[in-house]
């Protein structure tokens, strides 16, 4: 079983976007989750417009990769899952308040990085979105192909779709 690590959830200072996802009547005892072997691999999400990501279109600072990183929530997580050789995914938002070169780096930097095993592409809308029958994708802005292209860089293998 795999679960989302939300490091918004997990702050003992909620703010308001916050609770409405995540209530504050039950106790998320994710720790205690982990501890206990009942979870097999972990997506890592960092991302809350409210808290440690920068909103869209303006100064992507508390965006960066090694912010995020350097957050006491998030560090606290990688040290658990590290210390219980969990795998760790880490979920990161196409282009929404880091242009597509910076996440394209984001994508190798997660590669190299012990801590984590792999790379989760999130909001598939903002790479590629269906003509109005839905028959057919079509890019957006060519981030899937930055995207595919660092993939391939990094030696990953597109899924086969046979079958």
């Amino acid at each position: 079983m795999q679960t989302h690590l939300h490091a918004e959830a997990f702050r003992p200072d909620p703010f308001h976007g916050q609770l409405m996802g995540f209530p504050a009547n039950v106790p998320f005892q994710w720790q205690d989750w982990l501890r206990s072997g009942l979870l097999d691999g972990a997506t890592l999400q960092t991302s809350w417009f409210e808290v440690i990501e920068d909103p869209p279109g303006g100064d992507p600072d508390r965006s960066r990769l090694l912010k995020v990183f350097n957050d006491p929530v998030v560090r606290g997580m990688l040290e658990l899952t590290g210390e219980l050789e969990l795998p760790v995914y880490l979920n990161r938002y196409v282009s929404r308040t880091i242009g597509i070169d910076e996440y394209v780096s984001d994508m190798k930097a997660v590669s190299s990085d012990p801590r984590l095993a792999g790379f989760d592409v999130y909001e598939m809308a903002n790479v590629t979105r269906p003509d109005p029958e839905g028959t057919r994708f079509f890019p957006v802005e060519r981030r899937l192909e930055r995207i595919r292209r660092a993939a391939r860089e990094l030696g990953l293998k597109p899924i086969s779709r046979k079958g």
